[in-house]
């Protein structure tokens, strides 16, 4: 035979079988181009042999690397949870410490208080007080470097903040305080808002729950109060503090017959990291299970004792349902504005400066905000830009979606005439004119470019750092408003935070889903996510033809759920040896590919068709799977413990006496997220 017709029929390359042949011990010279049949056979055979031996090797190399045990289930579940290492600054609210460790406040103050620290779940601990409770309840603590979350728009933000108190240093009047209501999802919100503006949003919700952030102003007895609209499912913790960010007061809606809940903490947690007085309103007293002194018993629980129990925080009883109580809800948060009323002072010359609360595309308008005005006024025709977005405003709509052609502090307003769409809590500022814009414009280009060159070195020097085990899903992400952008992306990033978990998004922007999202999926092997959009015609039917997944839905959990199902088919199963029976070799009757030998079962059950490995020495060296059972010849199906029996089985090497033989199953454990 030829010797490249041999290396074909051995699947490897002549070069590589001249090569190996010396290492097998044939020698057929360096010039040879031929072999005589007799050798070709033997060569073939070793060939197979080495083959047989190193898949033998690797075996046993990965039994060396996978769990043995016994008596395991035949099918687990692992959980995949976040990690027990944390990151804080100098300083940490007890509600936010006991968010990052998943654990309730109660259980935070209590480990406190065995500490000699009373401090309730508004209250900030220091970095050393947060260091030891955290390691006493199990997790590690680690300081976080303010400068790697410190971006140059959070600078630019706080400086345009600055520049908003200035001016507002020389008011010239009082403007309407800006009120946020908060709360756990279905304990009221929305039916509290639609009271208020007098609408009916509830109906236009997805399943209830409110989906972006909205604006409107109501007056009694010639005075205004300006109410953000944040939602209320847990999806949309991003969306919730963005709100809180503008805000004066804050209304804590708790229902009666439910009392606190974990989003209820949440909204507290928010409401004290921005420093807001606020009002605890307590819903659905209308109903007849409910309990208003068990609300206030877990107020007073938490360090937040009711005013009429002889503490500082205000609690109204209400029902949104029947209006009872709204007038005296309306009165408290006058009053409760008037012992800040410095915060009101604000000053309507000037060029006009606010907070984004929501932005969206429209097809016939193009990108539209709503803001709420902070300083000066704001008119039609003004230079405004928001970040790096520039434009001039087209158009001016009140909240009850009317023409108008200014807006002064504490007004929301929807502004059209923008070049983009800018995000949820950023800074517009009006210029006074194009060069003006100009050179705003350059400056930020310049700063922002630095700063996102650095964050690409971290970003990619982090990547690097990964390893090979990482299993990720690449998303584009499709949205009706901006807000509910950054709420389903602030939920898809949790699934980061979980080791050797990656979220890819590859594009993430408002508008329908297109054609070009549907090519660009298919070359990045991505899933489509539309949240609130429609799918075009001819996006459709690609993404049909090309069998690419596109998801649809109104409500964010809903596709944060598929998200997780999706990355959960990714992870591959871990294998585990489930050991169920032993037995020793006691005598050899026959060797050879098929051996015969005595046995003796010392533990569980052996049937037909078992696979086993064997041991020598406590090693493994070689497996084999159970052909026949015999005990007296008569041939059974399975043998008991404590029974000797007869073993047909292969095996690759001679079985000895004294050898030991432990029966095996493989178990798969199929990975399970623990939602955090």
């Amino acid at each position: 035979m030829n010797l490249s017709e041999l290396a074909r029929k051995l699947k490897i390359t002549t070069e590589e079988l001249k090569e190996k042949l010396p290492e097998l011990g044939f020698d057929i010279g360096k010039k040879a181009i031929k072999i005589d049949e007799n050798q070709t056979a033997k060569i073939i055979q070793k060939f197979k042999e080495e083959k047989r031996k190193k898949l033998l090797e690797e075996k046993i190399e990965k039994f060396k690397n996978i769990d043995i045990k016994d008596d395991s289930k035949k099918k687990e579940v692992k959980d995949i949870k976040n990690s027990n290492h944390i990151f804080i600054g100098n300083s940490v609210v007890v509600s936010q410490l006991a968010e990052k460790m998943n654990v309730s406040v109660v259980k935070i103050i209590s480990e406190l208080m065995k500490n000699g620290i009373v401090a309730n779940l508004n209250q900030s601990i220091d970095f050393d007080t947060a260091s030891i409770i955290s390691e006493e309840m199990g997790y590690s603590i680690e300081l976080k470097n303010i400068e790697d979350t410190l971006s140059f728009d959070d600078g630019l933000k706080d400086d345009l903040k600055k520049m908003i108190d200035k001016n507002n240093e020389n008011f010239c009047l009082e403007r309407p305080p800006v009120v946020v209501v908060m709360g756990h999802v279905d304990h009221g919100k929305t039916k509290l808002l639609d009271t208020l503006s007098d609408t009916n949003k509830i109906k236009g919700e997805s399943g209830g729950i409110t989906q972006h952030i909205g604006a409107f102003q109501i007056e009694k007895n010639d005075r205004k109060l300006t109410f953000i609209d944040t939602p209320g499912h847990e999806a949309f913790q991003s969306m919730r503090a963005r709100g809180g960010a503008v805000a004066d007061v804050a209304i804590l809606i708790v229902a009666a017959n439910d009392s606190l809940k974990a989003q209820t903490l949440e909204a507290l947690k928010i409401i004290q990291e921005e420093e807001l007085p606020f009002i605890v309103a307590i819903n659905k007293i209308d109903l007849p299970d409910s309990n208003i002194d068990k609300v206030k018993n877990d107020l007073a629980e938490i360090n937040l004792t009711p005013e009429d129990w002889g503490g500082d925080t205000i609690c109204v009883p209400i029902s949104a349902l029947k209006g009872d109580g709204i007038d005296e809800l309306l009165d408290v948060l006058f009053l409760v504005s008037d012992i800040y009323k410095e915060k009101l002072n604000c000053n309507i010359s000037g060029p006009a400066m606010g907070t984004i609360i929501e932005s969206h595309l429209n097809e016939n308008e193009g990108p539209k905000a709503t803001i709420i005005i902070q300083t000066g006024t704001l008119m039609v025709g003004d230079y405004v830009l928001i970040d790096d977005i520039e434009g001039k405003i087209k158009s001016l709509k009140n909240d009850k979606n009317e023409f108008i052609k200014e807006a002064r502090p504490g007004d929301p307003v929807i502004i059209s005439g923008l070049k983009g769409l800018p995000r949820v809590g950023d800074i517009l500022q009006v210029i006074k004119n194009k060069k003006d814009l100009r050179k705003k414009l350059k400056d930020y280009a310049q700063k922002s470019n630095a700063s996102n060159s650095n964050a690409s070195v971290k970003s990619m020097n982090k990547d690097n750092n990964a390893g090979d085990t990482m299993t990720s899903l690449n998303l584009i992400i499709k949205s009706d408003f901006l807000g509910s952008k950054e709420a389903l992306t602030g939920s898809l990033e949790k699934i980061n935070q979980i080791p050797n978990l990656k979220i890819n998004i590859i594009k993430n922007e408002v508008g329908s889903i297109t054609e070009g999202d549907v090519l660009l999926a298919e070359d990045t092997n991505s899933i489509v996510l539309g949240f609130g959009v429609h799918v075009g015609n001819l996006a459709s039917m690609i993404a049909k033809d090309k069998e690419i997944v596109i998801t649809i839905s109104k409500i964010i959990y809903e596709l944060v759920d598929f998200v997780y199902q999706e990355i959960e088919k990714l992870v591959p199963p871990e294998v585990q040896m489930n050991v169920f029976a032993k037995a020793k070799v006691l005598k050899v009757f026959s060797t050879g590919k098929k051996q015969i030998f005595g046995c003796l079962i010392t533990s569980g059950t052996v049937k037909k068709g078992n696979k086993f490995y064997l041991k020598r020495n406590d090693e493994i060296i070689s497996f084999g799977e159970v052909k026949s059972l015999k005990i007296e010849k008569k041939e059974y199906e399975k043998v008991e413990p404590g029974n000797e029996c007869g073993i047909l089985s292969n095996l690759d090497i001679r079985i000895l006496e004294g050898d030991l033989l432990e029966f095996y199953e493989e178990v798969e454990i199929i990975y399970k997220i623990v939602k955090q």
